[in-house]
């Protein structure tokens, strides 16, 4: 059980790390003033798909099953 809750928090830092590195992109992109609306969507998408992942836990929400993970 110890090491399911490891492996949890790990990918929980690294996704964490991961949408902090895409908003600072999203953030020197748009300071430069670039027009490509294409990638901010891209990012967008992208991050919204890993906290629904990730932090919502919206897999397990569909999977059914009964009980609840501690």
């Amino acid at each position: 059980m110890e090491e399911k809750r490891q492996k949890a928090y790990r990918i929980g830092v690294f996704v964490f790390i991961l949408l902090a590195v895409l908003t600072l992109g999203e953030f020197w992109l748009a300071r430069t003033g670039a027009p490509w609306w294409a990638i901010f969507w891209l990012i967008a998408l992208n991050k919204a798909w890993f906290v629904m992942e990730h932090y919502m836990h919206l897999p397990k929400v569909f999977a059914g099953g009964e009980g609840h993970e501690h």
